[in-house]
């Protein structure tokens, strides 16, 4: 683990909590989803069906200036 800095020590958020052993939390190492974890809890569920939520997964393809293509290929 890093050492302590007190020149930068008021960048450090007071409120965010720490592991046994004095660190940073690492619960996503320990979560048994992926993902951001929610902070309301693991057991929280959302209160529409994931079925009526209306989301259209983004389609749109990242800027390939510079990719060289081959001869007949698509971007």
């Amino acid at each position: 683990m890093a050492k302590k800095n007190d020149k930068n020590a008021h960048l450090v958020e007071p409120t965010w909590g720490q592991s046994e052993d004095g660190g940073p939390p690492l619960t996503e190492l320990v979560s048994e989803m992926t993902g951001s974890l929610s902070p309301f809890g693991e057991d929280h569920s959302f209160p529409m069906p994931v079925e009526h939520l209306r989301y259209a997964h983004p389609t749109d393809k990242p800027n390939r200036a510079g990719v060289q293509l081959r001869p007949g290929e698509r971007a």
